[in-house]
């Protein structure tokens, strides 16, 4: 077998080894941009849901 061989065997054999996601470089206790931006505007329709979506006040109350 030549050494080429050998060299792609062993790297393809380091590759398979790797537990899934070794690459992964963000830490999972920090949210991503779209989370905050999501919580963010969750809190805003809680508060306030017919301004935030550009709507006038209703007037009746929820039949529900």
């Amino acid at each position: 077998m030549s050494i080429l061989k050998k060299v792609a065997l062993f790297g393809t054999a380091c590759l398979l080894s790797l537990p899934a996601g070794a690459g992964h470089t963000q830490s999972t206790s920090e949210p991503v941009y779209s989370d905050l931006f999501s919580i963010a505007r969750g809190g805003r329709l809680y508060d306030n849901w017919f301004e935030e979506k550009g709507i006038k006040r209703p007037t009746a109350p929820n039949p529900a």
